[in-house]
Protein backbone atom coordinates (compact mmCIF):
# COMPACT_ATOMS: atom_id res chain seq x y z
CA UNK A 1 0.00 0.00 0.00
CA UNK A 2 1.55 3.43 -0.83
CA UNK A 3 0.95 6.36 1.52
CA UNK A 4 -0.52 9.80 0.69
CA UNK A 5 1.67 12.28 -1.42
CA UNK A 6 0.57 14.66 1.46
CA UNK A 7 -0.04 13.68 4.44
CA UNK A 8 2.02 10.14 4.32
CA UNK A 9 -1.06 8.67 6.09
CA UNK A 10 -1.57 4.95 4.62
CA UNK A 11 -3.90 5.12 1.31
CA UNK A 12 -7.48 3.14 1.93
CA UNK A 13 -7.95 0.31 -0.70
CA UNK A 14 -11.50 2.03 -2.81
CA UNK A 15 -11.72 5.42 -4.48
CA UNK A 16 -13.91 6.51 -2.38
CA UNK A 17 -11.88 6.65 0.64
CA UNK A 18 -9.00 7.97 -1.37
CA UNK A 19 -11.01 10.95 -2.71
CA UNK A 20 -12.39 11.76 0.64
CA UNK A 21 -8.77 12.16 1.54
CA UNK A 22 -8.31 14.25 -1.23
CA UNK A 23 -11.08 16.52 -0.77
CA UNK A 24 -10.13 17.14 2.83
CA UNK A 25 -7.06 18.94 1.00
CA UNK A 26 -8.79 20.96 -1.28
CA UNK A 27 -11.04 22.12 1.55
CA UNK A 28 -8.34 23.55 3.20
CA UNK A 29 -7.39 25.15 -0.45
CA UNK A 30 -3.92 23.08 -0.97
CA UNK A 31 -2.66 23.68 -4.30
CA UNK A 32 -1.27 20.16 -4.94
CA UNK A 33 -4.29 18.68 -3.47
CA UNK A 34 -6.57 20.87 -5.94
CA UNK A 35 -4.00 20.38 -8.53
CA UNK A 36 -4.64 16.47 -7.59
CA UNK A 37 -7.95 16.62 -8.02
CA UNK A 38 -8.28 18.22 -11.51
CA UNK A 39 -5.96 15.52 -12.85
CA UNK A 40 -8.80 12.74 -11.58
CA UNK A 41 -11.00 14.82 -13.33
CA UNK A 42 -9.23 15.20 -16.35
CA UNK A 43 -8.49 11.35 -16.14
CA UNK A 44 -11.62 10.23 -14.68
CA UNK A 45 -10.31 8.72 -11.89
CA UNK A 46 -11.24 7.44 -8.17
CA UNK A 47 -14.52 6.63 -9.58
CA UNK A 48 -15.17 10.23 -10.78
CA UNK A 49 -16.56 11.38 -14.48
CA UNK A 50 -14.20 12.60 -16.86
CA UNK A 51 -14.87 16.42 -17.05
CA UNK A 52 -12.17 18.46 -18.52
CA UNK A 53 -13.60 22.02 -18.40
CA UNK A 54 -13.63 21.25 -14.04
CA UNK A 55 -10.15 19.76 -14.30
CA UNK A 56 -9.02 23.14 -15.83
CA UNK A 57 -11.00 24.92 -13.73
CA UNK A 58 -8.54 22.97 -10.55
CA UNK A 59 -5.56 23.75 -12.24
CA UNK A 60 -6.80 27.54 -12.55
CA UNK A 61 -7.37 27.87 -8.88
CA UNK A 62 -4.32 25.36 -7.98
CA UNK A 63 -1.88 27.49 -10.09
CA UNK A 64 -3.31 30.70 -8.73
CA UNK A 65 -2.74 29.40 -5.01
CA UNK A 66 1.11 28.16 -6.23
CA UNK A 67 0.93 25.05 -7.72
CA UNK A 68 3.82 25.23 -10.69
CA UNK A 69 2.81 21.45 -11.38
CA UNK A 70 -1.01 23.68 -12.10
CA UNK A 71 0.98 25.56 -14.55
CA UNK A 72 2.04 22.87 -16.40
CA UNK A 73 -1.51 21.45 -16.36
CA UNK A 74 -2.60 24.54 -17.83
CA UNK A 75 -0.27 24.76 -20.29
CA UNK A 76 -1.04 21.48 -21.36
CA UNK A 77 -4.60 22.14 -21.36
CA UNK A 78 -4.35 25.22 -23.31
CA UNK A 79 -2.35 23.76 -26.01
CA UNK A 80 -4.92 20.30 -26.52
CA UNK A 81 -7.88 21.68 -26.53
CA UNK A 82 -8.70 20.01 -23.28
CA UNK A 83 -11.87 22.07 -21.29
CA UNK A 84 -10.48 25.23 -22.94
CA UNK A 85 -10.31 26.45 -26.57
CA UNK A 86 -6.84 25.77 -28.21
CA UNK A 87 -4.50 28.74 -27.86
CA UNK A 88 -0.96 28.20 -28.20
CA UNK A 89 0.11 31.27 -26.93
CA UNK A 90 -1.41 30.79 -23.86
CA UNK A 91 0.03 27.32 -23.73
CA UNK A 92 3.25 29.06 -23.87
CA UNK A 93 2.39 31.59 -21.39
CA UNK A 94 2.02 28.97 -18.78
CA UNK A 95 4.44 26.76 -19.46
CA UNK A 96 7.04 29.48 -19.56
CA UNK A 97 5.89 30.73 -15.98
CA UNK A 98 5.90 26.79 -14.91
CA UNK A 99 9.52 26.80 -16.79
CA UNK A 100 10.94 29.75 -14.29
CA UNK A 101 9.41 27.96 -11.24
CA UNK A 102 12.03 25.16 -11.67
CA UNK A 103 9.42 22.38 -13.60
CA UNK A 104 11.80 20.59 -15.22
CA UNK A 105 9.25 18.87 -18.00
CA UNK A 106 7.93 21.86 -18.85
CA UNK A 107 11.62 23.17 -19.23
CA UNK A 108 12.16 20.50 -21.36
CA UNK A 109 8.99 20.66 -23.43
CA UNK A 110 9.47 24.15 -24.16
CA UNK A 111 12.79 22.69 -25.95
CA UNK A 112 10.95 20.73 -28.12
CA UNK A 113 8.41 23.74 -29.36
CA UNK A 114 11.55 26.20 -29.87
CA UNK A 115 13.04 23.36 -31.81
CA UNK A 116 9.87 22.34 -34.11
CA UNK A 117 9.83 26.01 -34.86
CA UNK A 118 13.39 25.40 -36.28
CA UNK A 119 14.56 27.43 -33.02
CA UNK A 120 17.57 25.35 -32.92
CA UNK A 121 19.68 27.54 -30.13
CA UNK A 122 16.73 28.40 -27.91
CA UNK A 123 15.88 24.60 -27.93
CA UNK A 124 19.41 23.76 -26.78
CA UNK A 125 19.35 26.22 -23.78
CA UNK A 126 15.92 24.86 -22.99
CA UNK A 127 17.65 21.07 -23.29
CA UNK A 128 20.74 22.03 -21.17
CA UNK A 129 18.78 23.48 -18.42
CA UNK A 130 16.73 20.13 -17.97
CA UNK A 131 19.50 18.02 -18.40
CA UNK A 132 21.28 19.93 -15.62
CA UNK A 133 18.47 19.56 -13.60
CA UNK A 134 18.87 16.24 -13.75
CA UNK A 135 16.45 15.33 -16.26
CA UNK A 136 17.63 12.18 -18.68
CA UNK A 137 15.40 12.90 -21.96
CA UNK A 138 16.79 16.14 -22.52
CA UNK A 139 20.35 14.68 -21.94
CA UNK A 140 19.17 12.16 -25.02
CA UNK A 141 18.03 14.31 -26.82
CA UNK A 142 20.91 16.59 -26.88
CA UNK A 143 22.99 13.31 -27.77
CA UNK A 144 20.39 13.00 -31.03
CA UNK A 145 21.17 16.47 -31.92
CA UNK A 146 24.57 16.21 -31.81
CA UNK A 147 24.61 13.31 -33.92
CA UNK A 148 22.53 15.41 -35.82
CA UNK A 149 24.78 18.47 -36.26
CA UNK A 150 22.37 20.66 -34.54
CA UNK A 151 24.63 20.82 -31.23
CA UNK A 152 28.14 21.26 -30.75
CA UNK A 153 30.46 18.68 -28.82
CA UNK A 154 31.16 21.26 -25.95
CA UNK A 155 27.18 21.36 -25.69
CA UNK A 156 26.88 17.62 -26.08
CA UNK A 157 29.72 17.63 -23.05
CA UNK A 158 27.74 20.06 -20.76
CA UNK A 159 24.51 18.02 -20.91
CA UNK A 160 26.48 15.03 -20.13
CA UNK A 161 28.35 16.47 -17.19
CA UNK A 162 25.39 19.01 -15.98
CA UNK A 163 23.48 15.36 -16.03
CA UNK A 164 25.20 13.26 -14.66
CA UNK A 165 26.40 15.61 -11.73
CA UNK A 166 22.83 16.13 -10.55
CA UNK A 167 21.91 12.89 -10.59
CA UNK A 168 25.01 12.25 -8.12
CA UNK A 169 23.47 15.00 -6.11
CA UNK A 170 20.40 13.07 -5.39
CA UNK A 171 19.79 10.83 -2.41
CA UNK A 172 19.20 7.20 -3.52
CA UNK A 173 15.07 7.70 -2.16
CA UNK A 174 15.21 10.88 -4.32
CA UNK A 175 16.42 9.27 -7.22
CA UNK A 176 14.10 6.25 -7.19
CA UNK A 177 11.27 8.83 -6.86
CA UNK A 178 12.12 10.49 -9.54
CA UNK A 179 12.54 7.33 -11.71
CA UNK A 180 8.64 6.74 -10.47
CA UNK A 181 7.67 10.12 -11.40
CA UNK A 182 9.87 9.98 -14.62
CA UNK A 183 7.63 6.19 -15.91
CA UNK A 184 4.24 8.37 -14.77
CA UNK A 185 4.79 11.37 -17.29
CA UNK A 186 6.29 9.26 -19.97
CA UNK A 187 2.73 7.04 -19.75
CA UNK A 188 0.32 9.07 -19.03
CA UNK A 189 0.40 13.62 -19.36
CA UNK A 190 3.88 14.52 -21.22
CA UNK A 191 3.98 16.82 -23.68
CA UNK A 192 7.05 16.57 -25.29
CA UNK A 193 6.84 17.77 -28.90
CA UNK A 194 10.73 17.21 -30.04
CA UNK A 195 11.87 14.51 -28.37
CA UNK A 196 9.76 11.77 -28.96
CA UNK A 197 10.20 12.10 -32.56
CA UNK A 198 13.65 12.84 -32.26
CA UNK A 199 14.49 9.23 -30.69
CA UNK A 200 12.33 7.83 -33.41
CA UNK A 201 9.51 6.64 -30.69
CA UNK A 202 6.09 7.42 -32.36
CA UNK A 203 4.79 8.76 -35.67
CA UNK A 204 1.69 10.56 -36.61
CA UNK A 205 0.19 5.92 -37.33
CA UNK A 206 1.48 5.05 -34.45
CA UNK A 207 4.70 3.49 -33.30
CA UNK A 208 7.47 3.53 -35.75
CA UNK A 209 9.34 -0.09 -36.29
CA UNK A 210 12.18 -1.16 -33.61
CA UNK A 211 14.85 1.33 -32.98
CA UNK A 212 12.56 4.11 -34.66
CA UNK A 213 13.97 6.18 -37.41
CA UNK A 214 17.47 7.08 -37.30
CA UNK A 215 16.94 10.65 -37.60
CA UNK A 216 20.79 11.44 -36.91
CA UNK A 217 21.85 10.03 -40.22
CA UNK A 218 18.42 12.12 -41.98
CA UNK A 219 19.42 15.09 -40.95
CA UNK A 220 23.13 15.09 -40.82
CA UNK A 221 23.48 15.97 -44.42
CA UNK A 222 21.58 19.11 -44.45
CA UNK A 223 23.41 20.05 -40.81
CA UNK A 224 26.96 19.43 -42.32
CA UNK A 225 26.49 22.24 -45.20
CA UNK A 226 22.92 24.53 -44.49
CA UNK A 227 22.95 24.64 -40.41
CA UNK A 228 23.83 27.72 -39.82
CA UNK A 229 21.74 29.57 -42.60
CA UNK A 230 18.49 30.73 -42.45
CA UNK A 231 17.65 28.49 -45.33
CA UNK A 232 19.36 25.74 -43.80
CA UNK A 233 17.60 25.94 -40.85
CA UNK A 234 13.88 25.74 -43.02
CA UNK A 235 15.37 22.44 -44.66
CA UNK A 236 16.70 20.89 -41.62
CA UNK A 237 12.73 21.72 -40.58
CA UNK A 238 11.96 20.21 -43.79
CA UNK A 239 13.37 17.15 -43.62
CA UNK A 240 12.88 16.70 -39.82
CA UNK A 241 8.87 17.07 -40.92
CA UNK A 242 9.25 14.72 -43.38
CA UNK A 243 10.92 11.91 -41.40
CA UNK A 244 8.39 12.42 -38.77
CA UNK A 245 5.73 11.68 -41.17
CA UNK A 246 7.08 8.78 -43.02
CA UNK A 247 4.54 5.47 -42.76
CA UNK A 248 6.52 2.74 -40.93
Amino acid sequence: MFDCAFCRTPLPDNDAAKLAMIQARVSKKDPEGINFLGEQYFHGGLGLKKNTRKAFELYTEAAELGSTDALFSLGTAYRQGHGVQQDEAKAVEFFAKAAMQGHVITRHNLGGLEGKKGNFDRSMRHYLISAKMGYERSSEVIKKMFMAGLATKEQYSEALKGYQDAVNEMKSNDRDEAKVDSRYWKADRSNSIMDDRFLGRTGPWGPLPAGGLDLSKTLQPFAANHGQTYRGRALLVENFQRAETAKP
